[in-house]
């Protein structure tokens, strides 16, 4: 038969009822068995990231949560339970957390030095990915949680943020002296924290900022445009397009007529 797991308390009583269902009668066997809650379901057990990237899967089935814990600003109300892991980065940079699971879970990350103290920096829930700064010698905490009563096996990723995508258009695609050229910005960030600004460069001299600029060169030539942008955390990643500008030649004639055709 399938066995059924419940949370319990220190302290408190369980009364366990054990049933002939169908009166068939004869020996009934019970099993009852301990399940611990996971070594870092408490935040001072939390579990030490030493390299990254980092994965980790947990059965929150038997976790709890402990009187004081925070709630994060993206879940449900409480969490039904939640593990703890903590990292201290060696170099600043930005990091990437995420927790997922066949329920409803998130992660949310923060700093301080117990539970009393802690400061939220974010959180995502679905999988999605937490990403942010981090300053070199800080100790973060990651609280990842289930939610609506649920448990199972939850998913605990911590990475490395990736770089953000740059890719840039524009228009015409053969442009002239005499063309204003119009520029896109198609990057994205697989971060997820989005892009906060883009700085361009025309190869010309001239430069602009903002998402999709418009120039005009002024003289037939390769030039070699340039994108960088910067997500909200401060990932850079730059792109580039060579524009080639070509006037094409346009000669005018002058028919003459004679009376007669008039």
């Amino acid at each position: 038969m399938p066995a059924t797991t419940f949370p319990v308390r220190a302290g408190a009583t369980y009364y366990v009822q054990a049933s002939d269902i169908w009166s068939g009668g004869g020996a009934l066997k019970l099993n009852l068995d301990f399940i611990p809650p996971p070594p870092n379901d408490d935040f001072a057990s939390a579990t030490a990231v030493g390299s990254l990237p980092f994965s980790q899967s947990v059965d929150v089935s038997t976790g709890s949560t402990e009187p004081g814990e925070p709630t994060p600003s993206c879940g449900y109300g409480n969490p039904s339970s939640s593990v703890w892991y903590a990292y201290t980065p060696t170099t600043s940079g930005s990091l990437s957390a995420s927790a997922s699971g066949p329920f409803t879970a998130g992660v949310a990350a923060y700093t301080g030095t117990s539970l009393a103290d802690l400061t939220q920096i974010g959180c995502r829930v679905y999988g999605n990915l937490l990403t942010f700064h981090v300053d070199a010698g800080t100790t973060y905490y990651f609280q990842a949680s289930s939610f609506f009563g649920s448990g199972g096996t939850l998913q605990f990723n911590l990475a490395v943020a990736p770089q953000p995508v740059v890719n840039l258009g524009y228009f015409p695609s053969d442009p002239s002296i005499f063309d204003t050229v119009q520029f896109y910005d198609f990057s994205y960030d697989p971060g997820q924290a989005g892009i906060q600004s883009e700085a361009w460069t025309f190869g010309d001299g001239a430069s602009a900022a903002g998402c999709c600029p418009t120039h005009r060169y002024a003289a037939d030539d390769d030039y070699t445009a340039t994108l960088t942008v910067t997500t909200v955390d401060g990932r850079t990643a730059s792109g580039r397009r060579t524009i080639h500008v070509q006037t094409h030649d346009v000669a005018i004639t002058k028919r003459l007529m004679s009376r007669r055709s008039w």
